[in-house]
């Protein structure tokens, strides 16, 4: 893909390398750094803020059980990316018992020595080299509404100060070096700004020259926290909280002075990062859901992708306009998960972000969550995998993706066809009850992080408090060379049986989703949504309702992926006469 060269200058090229899990006495510096060590993973999606890693010495031929693990430390509950900074990590997360249950208990614990009364949201530096705590503080309690907020925030820096963002709109400058404290603005109690209802604060803070820009529409000065400016445009919501807005603001340069950053309000708008004014806005505003996403801004043309409807805007320095027409509006992204672009196509993962088949919407052929290439000119879609969630990144043609459930996948960049080219399971926090064969059901169970790419090492972070550190800088000589032919979460095994019945093959727990369509005879198609667990009896529950609907005579259409234990996946499908008989 053609970068940006406007977002390319505004926006510091850092750096970083790796590190250890232990916390012993040591010396609180990092070693001097390479020049090629320069460019780091310095905020939210990356030094260009497109998802895209800068192309490197790395390798993506691993061992069937994954990359060596360098080090692994617990940074707190939450799903803040790790930011990789001249030879330093920062990680930021939750130390409270009181979050995520057992996850906060278990983060709790972690800690001991200096930092054993760390409580509240922290951002934690490490030493990247050997994973060693340089400096922990505390940015806030993180308590909106009277309840525990989400640290979803990645931090940024521009290599002398880190830019916090906690979940109850408290804004921190933090110093690189010492993470002393430098200036710290309550937005909530001081602006009157109200964060999202839910989780609190998810949107990642940008800086563009000397001022910090938040979605919400405030601009910050960098090095005193002064508030420079407030949109009347931006973030419209009631007193309560707003719902669903997790995107971040991004860069959006016209061919005027002004470089230009895009924020969602009621609708988009285009604000010079300055002085906060709005230069223009789309009106009336679009109908695409909730703003999950961060727009994509490529020369003259806005893409933004919701669950199930892409769209397109064309602007200039002083308008804005739907330019949708011609594509396939169908196409759409994970709610959490943003999409990215590498050379004209577009790679999405879609619809609900998880790789379990245990929520979303189920159509023959469309599977729970699915990774897909499309063409940037229509969004008509090129290819189309199931079994994979998560939001993507990108170096020298190959897409990492850190899937909800602990698998990291490296995928070709092409749109000719899917290529899986390396599968490994990092994570995986399942529980040994039978009854919740995957985990307690909850996020806190799964990652939501996207992984970081610098000079060959792998960064990711589960949300319930590990970070790890992975070595993929060159090949293995044990790699797997077996890797495109092992199933993956999600992908179709078919199997097709009497309704209601256990298929003979199955495994012996099953969770999932199905759709069926039926229609009698006279009467239209009518859909509905059925929740499935499969336990050892071999019961299908709320499978009953379509049976007796099949034995009405009417007619019966089952589809559905279904997640095993053993990481299988199912699709069931199965098709009534009007006589009611199983074809």
């Amino acid at each position: 893909m053609t970068k940006n060269m406007g977002q390319v200058l505004l926006i510091a090229l850092l750096g970083a390398s790796a590190g250890s899990l232990l916390l012993a006495e040591v010396p609180k510096t990092a070693k001097p750094l390479s020049p090629q060590e320069d460019l780091g993973w310095n905020q939210w999606r990356g030094p260009t803020r497109d998802s895209v890693a800068p192309s490197q010495q790395w390798s993506w031929k691993w061992p069937k059980e994954g990359p060596k693990k360098l080090w692994s430390i617990n940074i707190g509950v939450g799903y803040a990316s790790p930011v990789v900074s001249r030879g330093r990590v920062f990680a930021f997360g939750q130390f409270n018992a009181a979050s995520s249950a057992a996850w906060g208990k278990r983060c709790m614990a972690t800690l001991s020595g200096e930092y054993k009364d760390s409580k509240g949201d922290c951002v934690t530096c490490l030493d990247a080299e050997t994973g060693r705590i340089l400096w922990r503080t505390k940015v806030s309690d993180g308590v909106i509404r009277g309840k525990i907020g989400d640290v979803g925030s990645t931090p940024c820096t521009d290599g002398k100060l880190l830019f916090a963002f906690a979940p109850d709109a408290t804004v921190a400058a933090l110093d690189v070096a010492t993470g002393r404290e430098v200036w710290k603005t309550d937005l909530a109690k001081e602006q009157n700004i109200q964060v999202e209802l839910w989780h609190g604060a998810l949107n990642s803070p940008m800086l563009v020259g000397n001022v910090l820009v938040l979605a919400q529409g405030v601009g910050l000065d960098k090095n005193t926290g002064k508030v420079l400016w407030k949109n009347p445009d931006g973030w419209a919501c009631p007193a309560d909280g707003v719902d669903d807005h997790y995107h971040s603001p991004v860069l959006c340069p016209a061919n005027d002075a002004s470089p230009g950053v895009l924020l969602i309000s009621k609708t988009f708008i285009r604000i010079d990062p300055a002085s906060g004014r709005t230069l223009c806005q789309l009106d009336p505003a679009p109908r695409v859901g909730q703003w999950y996403t961060d727009p994509i801004v490529l020369g003259d043309r806005i893409f933004y992708l919701s669950n199930s409807k892409a769209t397109r805007l064309k602007f200039t320095a002083t308008s804005m306009t739907d330019d949708s027409a011609g594509l396939t509006r169908g196409s759409g992204a994970g709610d959490t998960s943003n999409p990215l672009v590498w050379q004209n196509y577009l790679y999405a993962t879609k619809v609900a972000g998880d790789d379990s088949g245990m929520s979303g919407s189920v159509n023959p052929g469309q599977y729970d969550s699915v990774l897909q290439c499309f063409d940037l000119k229509d969004m008509k879609p090129q290819w189309i995998r199931n079994g994979f969630a998560g939001a993507p990144i990108v170096c020298d043609g190959k897409l990492i993706i850190q899937g909800t459930w602990g698998d990291v996948r490296v995928v070709e960049a092409s749109p000719k066809e899917f290529k899986l080219l390396a599968n490994a399971k990092i994570f995986d926090y399942r529980g040994p009850d039978p009854k919740t064969p995957f985990g307690a059901g909850g996020w806190q169970d799964a990652s939501y992080s996207m992984p970081a790419l610098v000079n060959g090492r792998l960064y990711c972070r589960f949300t319930g408090g590990d970070l790890i550190c992975l070595d993929v800088s060159k090949d293995y000589p044990d790699a797997d060379t077996a890797v495109e032919t092992r199933r993956i979460v999600g992908e179709g095994l078919i199997i097709t049986g009497k309704l209601g019945k256990k298929p003979d093959n199955a495994p012996a727990y099953v969770v999932g989703v199905l759709t069926e369509d039926a229609s009698a005879p006279g009467k239209p198609a009518e859909s509905k949504g059925y929740t499935l667990c499969c336990q050892r009896s071999g019961k299908f529950h709320n499978l009953q309702a379509i049976a007796a609907m099949a034995e009405k005579g009417a007619h019966v259409k089952v589809a559905g992926t279904l997640l095993y234990d053993d990481r299988i996946a199912v699709n069931l499908m199965e098709e009534t006469s009007e006589s009611g008989k199983t074809k």
